[in-house]
């Protein structure tokens, strides 16, 4: 079986890649039974089910325990096999520190942008790929003054990563250090999202402009290009004070207004090289939509002004 058969079978029991293949490897070590399986997996009954249903050829029953067949033994050996080995973590933020030594970029202003530390960018891979958010994936970064999207590309796990951001110099380098395999595009954000990118990416990686606007505009970005599909994922970043919490509460009533759901809140998760003025860190925000999220309409775009905080001053 091709990994892209997997990532069929994945869609079919509505997990991630990542999610199916833990599945059968508990199965695999421990033929647990499904109360087990249950609380090693969070899966419910119903999913279990549709697992079994969809497995057929995979999976059996041993009384109350679950085996992998034959074949699905062989599966999991084959996808173990072939599954990407990724870089350490050293070995990824060893990396980060020469690319970025090679690039010359420096942190804009006028964009609010500035670097976080190598470790952080090693963070969030690896907070990607242990969420089930990068092995065959298509992944979007909306904005990529620190290069993330390099070193996701280097754990050979998503299927496309493709980089929007206004900065040409940032772009610039993004296509000659993965030597074409990043698909970037020069874009304004504040325009509607160009067509081919709408509905298209389960993963979307943002770190947006530190003013409520600016968040709100990579938010409404990141629904519009999400794929619908309840596994697909936001990870967007904000910094705010112990001090200003009222910022934090903004944010949480912009996610909150758009019916969608903040899976998991990380404090100070990113940590930059300045932006004293939040303490040097932001949070990052796993989101993700329900069935009442309301998602944006081409016929309500609004004109955005004043997203950078130099704007705002």
């Amino acid at each position: 079986m091709k990994p892209t058969q997997f990532f069929d079978l994945a869609a079919k029991v509505s997990l991630n890649p990542q999610e199916l293949l833990n599945t059968l490897e508990i199965i695999n070590d421990q033929t647990p039974t499904h109360p087990q399986l249950t609380r090693d997996t969070h899966l419910t009954p119903t999913q279990l089910g549709r697992i079994k249903r969809v497995l057929t050829d995979y999976l059996t029953a041993a009384g109350s325990q679950l085996k992998l067949t034959p074949s699905g033994k062989a599966l999991l050996n084959l996808l173990k096999r072939d599954y990407p080995t990724p870089p350490t973590d050293q070995e990824l933020t060893e990396n980060i520190i020469n690319r970025r030594r090679q690039s010359n970029l420096t942190s804009k202003r006028e964009l609010d942008q500035f670097f976080c530390t190598p470790e952080t960018v090693t963070q969030r891979v690896n907070q990607m790929r242990a969420q089930g958010s990068l092995w065959g994936q298509q992944v979007l970064f909306l904005g990529d003054h620190d290069l993330t999207s390099l070193a996701t590309l280097e754990t050979n796990l998503a299927s496309l990563i493709y980089v929007v951001d206004i900065d040409t110099d940032v772009l610039d380098y993004l296509k000659k250090a993965s030597k074409g395999k990043i698909i970037t595009l020069k874009y304004d954000l504040r325009k509607p999202l160009p067509k081919h990118l709408t509905t298209r990416f389960e993963t979307i990686f943002s770190d947006p402009p530190y003013t409520p606007e600016g968040f709100k505009l990579f938010l409404i970005r990141s629904l519009q290009a999400l794929k619908d599909s309840p596994l697909s994922t936001i990870y967007t970043c904000y910094g705010y004070t112990q001090q200003a919490q009222e910022r934090g509460q903004q944010i949480q009533e912009i996610i909150n207004d758009q019916n969608l759901i903040i899976t998991e809140k990380i404090w100070a998760f990113n940590t930059y090289l300045g932006a004293e003025a939040i303490g040097s860190q932001s949070s990052l925000y796993q989101i993700q939509t329900t069935p009442e999220t309301k998602m944006p309409h081409p016929k309500d775009e609004k004109t955005w002004k004043k997203i950078y905080t130099h704007e705002t001053s």
